[in-house]
């Protein structure tokens, strides 16, 4: 019971997000605002596949307790900011497949680092 509940919690965040995201995308028309409001889909995208790829960690790796640990954090981070990168530079007409390929390869590489390094601190 007490999974279900931390679940539904980021179920509901993840409700609120990607609701928020589609309304302003439905209900705002770019050419009616300011430079700093058009940054906030792209910031409701980023969030809601940061808690969706959390929620994904913390259903599939069991051995999460409830404090995320900083290596979860970081892949979690990678794996959304890569999306809402790409989509950021393809909305101002500077993604070519070149870029898109570079970025990718980045986060697989960075990806594959995270998961080999350890972030505990050593003691000398």
């Amino acid at each position: 019971m007490k999974y279900r509940v931390k679940y539904l919690r980021y179920l509901f965040i993840l409700a609120i997000l990607y609701g928020g995201f589609f309304g302003f995308l439905f209900f705002t028309n770019p050419k009616n605002l300011s430079i700093v409001l058009l940054i906030v889909p792209f910031l409701l995208l980023f969030l809601g596949l940061f808690f969706t790829f959390i929620l994904f960690i913390k259903i599939f790796i069991r051995n999460t307790s409830d404090k995320l640990s900083k290596k979860h954090f970081v892949m979690a981070t990678l794996l959304a900011a890569i999306p809402a990168c790409l989509l950021l530079l393809d909305s101002v007409d500077q993604l070519t497949l070149k870029d898109g390929l570079l970025f990718i390869t980045f986060g697989i590489f960075v990806l594959f680092y995270i998961n080999r390094v350890s972030f505990k601190k050593s003691h000398y």
